[in-house]
């Protein structure tokens, strides 16, 4: 009979997890949103579909444009249905974690656990709080629905039938055009075969090996490689490979002291000391997960942090769930070990949670600012109209975009006079408008 630990292990996960994600559907838009967005809304939503497709072409992670575009053709600029589009995807991946490691680990204790440790760490607060992470939310989401169903298909050393191979390697094709760093899904399911497959069933392996080379090539060579833009140059050195994974180390432990490239070869020697004394294939495939799990930026000269680390985040909470199973032989004493980790690990991982979580909200106000001032405006541009910012509050060319994708008008011509190296004669614009600090003033518009 089924204890009832077990039974409201599901519900506890989803009460849990509206702690974080209730406040954080009151985030605005992040920073790189307008950005993200009005990339797919100038591409259109059928040629992002086609680049989902065309996975090695120059489309820019097409898969995420499959969220923001239909949110955006019902609620245009108004942040709440993407936030509950992300909190969504958040409570689908929570669950996906939960449903892989008891399907590992053969205990729901280990798993609640795990799913409590993912639910609320550290690295996951922009996963809840910025809506441009999408990318890499979708990314664990379609790995961690790869691999269990993978896992599943193969129980008992079953066969991969075409139809279920299709299935895989669909998941496989939405997580890349999600982002780059679900490659290492591929690399894990093949990992998976060799060290837990019994016996070997290399095809579907193969064929997902087949699309990582082409996809890798295609980002790290081709002609719009992102390997070649600034934020994702490669140092292919030792050095860089132990800097960047240092740096990662101490992002998930959430050690400031950790730093030395010493102390993360003597944490991957525990990893393997473990492994080899639990003497289980799981366990040597969770070893290899973690050594792989940062590779997509192992060599990245901008190193990533916070929720660019989830894979690698799922690899350590798995393997410490198959440790603590093999040290914990009772289900009894395996509940009893869950509750009080929770307890413990909730009141240490909450304050800084929701500390960081202010940050983020922070960073969002001024965009949610400019989002009220375009509101309030009595009038929009007409068509073809030239409209003419002269100052406004950003740095960089969010006010561009963010004006775009309100007026929702691809023949606006928007032009933001702080970027141009002299302000131009302003009678040649049909709307002049300015911000004085963060109220934006109409100059001057040929409607008036």
């Amino acid at each position: 009979m089924e204890k009832p630990a077990s039974r409201l292990a599901l519900p506890f996960l989803f009460l849990y997890f509206l702690i974080f994600a209730i406040p954080a559907l009151r985030a605005g838009f992040a920073g790189d949103d307008p950005m993200n967005l009005q990339i797919y809304w100038a591409r259109g939503f059928w040629r992002c579909l086609a680049d989902c497709v065309d996975f090695f072409g120059s489309g820019y992670r097409p898969m995420a444009a499959m969220f923001y575009l239909p949110i955006y053709h019902f609620a245009r600029m108004n942040p709440l249905p993407y936030r509950i589009g992300v909190m969504a995807i958040m409570a689908g991946s929570l669950y996906l974690t939960f449903l892989l490691i008891e399907e590992f680990v053969e205990s729901k204790a280990a798993a609640t656990l795990a799913t409590v440790v993912m639910c609320s760490h550290y690295i996951m607060v922009g996963l809840y709080y910025n809506t441009s992470m999408i990318y890499d939310l979708m990314a664990y989401f379609f790995v961690a629905a790869m691999l269990l169903c993978y896992v599943r298909f193969r129980r008992g050393g079953r066969d991969l039938p075409a139809g279920r191979a299709a299935v895989i390697v669909l998941f496989y094709l939405a997580a890349i055009d999600s982002k780059e760093m679900a490659v290492a899904g591929a690399v894990w399911i093949i990992a998976w075969e060799l060290i837990c497959g019994r016996p070997w069933k290399l095809l579907t392996p193969a064929i997902l090996a087949l699309i990582t080379l082409i996809y890798a090539a295609s980002r790290v060579a081709g002609p719009h490689a992102l390997a070649s833009e600034a934020g994702y140059k490669l140092d292919l050195t030792v050095h860089r490979f132990f800097l960047n994974n240092v740096l990662y180390a101490a992002d998930l432990f959430h050690i400031e002291s950790f730093h030395a490239t010493w102390e993360l070869i003597a944490v991957w020697l525990a990893v393997i000391a473990v492994a080899a004394t639990l003497r289980r294939r799981e366990a040597w495939w969770c070893a290899f997960a973690i050594f792989t799990s940062t590779l997509p930026t192992a060599f990245t000269v901008w190193p990533r942090n916070g929720g660019c680390l989830i894979l690698p985040l799922f690899a350590w909470v798995l393997f410490l769930s198959i440790l603590s199973t093999a040290i914990l032989k009772s289900d009894d004493l395996r509940w009893r070990f869950a509750t009080a980790a929770a307890v413990i690990w909730s009141i240490l991982a909450i304050p800084p949670f929701k500390a960081r979580s202010g940050d983020f909200m922070r960073e969002h106000r001024l965009t949610t600012v400019a989002l009220e001032q375009l509101r309030a405006l009595p009038l929009r541009p007409p068509p073809r109209s030239r409209v003419i910012f002269v100052n406004d509050p950003f740095e960089y060319w969010d006010m561009l975009l963010i004006s775009e994708l309100y007026w929702n008008d691809h023949t606006i011509d928007v032009t933001l006079g702080k970027k141009l190296p002299q302000l131009p004669d302003l009678n040649s614009f049909d709307w002049v408008l300015t911000f004085e600090g963060e109220s934006l003033r109409v100059v001057r518009t040929r409607a008036m």
